[in-house]
């Protein structure tokens, strides 16, 4: 009995120990310590202020609210998603499909995050043609050489 109530004695701290040294750890999963309380205030205003001109059809005013934002924090795939529907609506294709790249890498097990991926490259690559097309067409009609 005495031998079991020495070891409980001796163990129990370390045991405090490691639950303290747990929640310290998943804490700073959670919180990053890049990020202070009062920045979220900052970050809040920029998310909002980035989904009203994204509402309103003003697409670069959004998209420099979420880069503001994104400063502040860079682990919320619906800033991305935000910004690359913006970026799209200003005819950015190539940053549209960078964000939906870092959108994949945050939320991997969303299919519909791949299927708008591969949208935004196929219409890039049409947009290409395009222009290609375009500019043979202007080449030959004209005949500049």
């Amino acid at each position: 009995m005495t031998k079991k109530f020495f070891l409980n004695l001796c163990f129990f701290p370390l045991s405090i120990l490691s639950v303290g040294f747990l929640q310290l750890n998943i804490s700073k999963l959670i919180s990053p310590s890049a990020v202070h309380a009062t920045n979220w205030n900052a970050y809040n205003k920029h998310v909002e202020s980035g989904g009203r001109n994204l509402n309103n059809g003003n697409y670069q005013k959004a998209v420099d609210f979420y880069n503001k934002a994104l400063k502040i924090y860079k682990r919320d795939g619906a800033i991305f998603y935000n910004r690359a529907l913006s970026n799209y609506e200003l005819g950015n294709y190539e940053e549209a499909i960078e964000d939906c790249k870092k959108l994949i890498t945050l939320e991997p097990d969303n299919e519909s995050h791949q299927k708008n991926l591969n949208s935004l490259e196929e219409l890039l690559r049409l947009n290409q043609r395009f222009k290609n097309y375009k500019n043979k067409f202007y080449l030959e009609f004209f005949d500049v050489d």
